[in-house]
């Protein structure tokens, strides 16, 4: 359930003009019951990533607009997760910047949520973790929910998203993975 009255608070990441920038842990941030959390199991070696990172899910609400939200962390051996990119999607933005599509309370959609450019590499035993939501908060503007614009206001409203992941539906995480042998040497011949 997505409430608007209570967003998921940012933490860290890539801002300026917050109190909370850069990396931090967001264990507390994960306790809640509006964040699904997806870890790898720990790298064996040194994992290296160079270029676009995204998540492909499979979403529906039982409103007619709201936001999904992923951020990628990095997952230390003692349990802390910190932040590495992130990114909104909200939804009635998905096909287009000019022209808003609402959602159709119920249905299925396949979208594509673009963190970024990242150059990063998560150490031999650290794991991978997706953290997925509907808000990040002031970071992105609250979605109320309700079809409207921020500036056309209105009442918010209280919607169910749901993120599937079953073989029928099968979100997923892609990341630009490139040699660590490569980055060391200064040579990404087979950067994406």
């Amino acid at each position: 359930e997505y409430d608007p009255a209570r967003p998921v608070p940012t933490l860290g990441g890539n801002n300026l003009n917050l109190k909370t920038c850069g990396p931090w842990d967001h264990r507390v941030i994960e306790r809640r019951d509006d964040v699904l959390s997806f870890s790898s199991a720990p790298v064996n070696a040194s994992l290296a990533i160079l270029g676009d990172v995204t998540a492909t899910l499979f979403v529906a609400s039982s409103g007619n607009d709201t936001d999904f939200t992923a951020m990628l962390l990095d997952v230390y051996p003692d349990g802390s997760a910190y932040n590495v990119i992130d990114a909104d999607l909200r939804m009635r933005w998905r096909t287009s910047r000019s022209s808003p599509l609402l959602m159709q309370p119920g249905h299925v959609y396949e979208v594509e949520v673009r963190l970024g450019v990242v150059p990063y590499v998560f150490n031999a035993g650290h794991a991978i973790r997706i953290d997925l939501s509907s808000s990040n908060y002031p970071r992105f503007s609250a979605n109320r929910n309700n079809g409207h614009t921020l500036q056309e206001g209105g009442p918010s409203v209280v919607v169910t998203n749901t993120i599937y992941h079953s073989s029928a539906y099968a979100s997923f995480l892609s990341l630009p993975i490139v040699s660590y042998e490569h980055l060391l040497s200064n040579t990404c011949e087979n950067m994406p």
